[in-house]
């Protein structure tokens, strides 16, 4: 089991390589753990900077994990690079519907996260810090598109799955 709380980043542990899973879209990948944090990813391109590089000992990432402890799990969705991530709390499941999509502009990434609740309200802890690959202060240019860097919470109303 484990506990979503948390904030730098530092506090992500590394897992075993099996434990990860890969979204692609054809141009760029993305590596996704267990507990919903996106560890490695290079943008715009496979040969780009990494703007989140946790993986490999470097800094910024992008986690969307429960708050309360969970059993974490996950599976891609068949015939796809779509991940799901599963989390079993002892009040709710959350499932996060993960992908890379083609973007139309060669210079952007689109991430797809759709997060959703059981039947009822689970709280989920959303951060953001995309760094240049070890730069230690926030990339600029993908703070500027995503919004802010930085964390939050926000709660999944519950839904049937």
């Amino acid at each position: 089991m484990h506990s979503g709380a948390g904030g730098s980043g530092a506090d992500i542990p590394l897992f075993a390589p099996r434990d990860y899973a890969l979204l692609a879209d054809g141009e760029r990948g993305a590596v996704v753990g267990p507990r919903g944090e996106i560890v490695w990813m290079c943008a715009p391109r496979w040969d780009s900077d990494a703007v989140f590089a946790r993986l490999v000992g470097g800094t910024g990432f992008y986690a969307v994990t429960p708050e309360p402890v969970f059993v974490w799990g996950g599976y891609y969705e068949q015939g796809s690079l779509i991940w799901r991530s599963r989390w079993i709390t002892n009040e709710s499941i959350i499932e996060c519907r993960e992908a890379l999509a083609m973007p139309g502009d060669p210079h952007r990434v689109v991430l797809l996260r759709s997060i959703v609740a059981g039947d009822r309200a689970a709280p989920v802890l959303v951060r953001l810090d995309p760094r240049l690959s070890s730069a230690r202060s926030p990339c600029a240019a993908a703070i500027a598109t995503a919004g802010r860097a930085g964390a939050g919470s926000c709660t999944c109303a519950g839904q049937a799955m």
